[in-house]
């Protein structure tokens, strides 16, 4: 009993940022960690590749992105949105004014989150055409793309992407062209959060996490992203409630979407890792 009450008073004191990372590094699995260090090591390539000081990684950069743990972004975003008038009205500019920070942000994900809510998606819709023209909605960095560009590139056809121009877009388009310079890359920069752009063609796989709730009007940008689908599509939606509406969090309640899509034609299947999968078959 005694030995059980220590343990417990040791991890209370224990930070539980700490606690966090250890159970992070436990739970992660060897593919994960493997593709984790492909990314980091690849930022440092890109650094270099642009004349960059890619030190700066060895010395501070690498151990704050290795522990995944800093404030800096979200304390930037109380700043800006306090004092950064009408912000939601230029939610470009409010993007823009941080983009070294979400770069970082988005270069720590594959440590300290579980990478399932990218990788299982790509997995499954790749497997079901056998040639896959893919659109990656609000892609960030892509990484359920890039993973798949590094094991089972095969169907992949071609890729669009659509996001912000910001610095994070330079390095996707560096590093898929260095994995697979013979696929078909387009790539679409906006400066503005509600617009969408005038683009060639017609795909078969649709991805957005993390984007729907940044619009103003959802439906609208969903009703435009889905006149570029071919008759047989599969798409792994995020459409799941925020909360309130706070930063830029515009339309946080958007599960309404989920109909939306139905209403055009397409059947919903199952929920994973938060993404609602929706697929048409003519």
């Amino acid at each position: 009993m005694n030995e059980d009450k220590n343990k417990r008073l040791i991890k209370s004191l224990i930070p539980p940022t700490v606690r966090h990372y250890i159970y992070s590094k436990i739970v992660r699995n060897k593919n994960q960690t493997e593709f984790a260090n492909y990314i980091l090591n690849s930022a440092i390539e890109y650094s270099k590749n642009i004349n960059g000081d890619a030190g700066s990684f060895d010395r501070r950069l690498k151990h704050l992105i290795l522990n995944s743990y800093n404030d800096c972004h979200v304390l930037i975003q109380d700043v800006l949105t306090a004092f950064m008038p009408n912000y939601e009205k230029d939610l470009y500019q409010f993007y823009k004014n941080q983009e070294y920070l979400i770069f970082y942000r988005f270069l720590c994900y594959p440590f300290r989150s579980d990478m399932s809510c990218y990788f299982f998606p790509y997995q499954k819709a790749l497997a079901r055409f056998q040639r896959n023209d893919i659109l990656d909605y609000g892609a960030g960095i892509p990484y359920g793309l890039i993973y798949s560009l590094l094991n089972n590139r095969k169907s992949i056809n071609s890729i669009t992407l659509i996001d912000l121009d910001l610095m994070h877009l330079d390095f996707v388009q560096f590093l898929i062209n260095k994995i697979a310079p013979d696929i078909k890359l387009d790539i679409y920069r906006l400066k503005d959060t509600e617009s969408f752009p005038m683009m060639e063609g017609k795909y078969n796989f649709f991805f957005g996490k993390d984007i729907f709730e940044h619009l103003s009007n959802p439906l609208n940008n969903l009703k435009e992203l889905i006149t570029y689908s071919k008759p047989e599509t599969i798409c792994y939606f995020d459409f799941q409630n925020k909360g309130k509406k706070e930063n830029q969090h515009l339309s946080p309640n958007i599960d309404f979407l989920t109909d939306e899509m139905i209403k055009m034609g397409f059947k919903r299947g199952t929920m994973s890792y938060g993404l609602s999968e929706f697929i048409r078959i003519m």
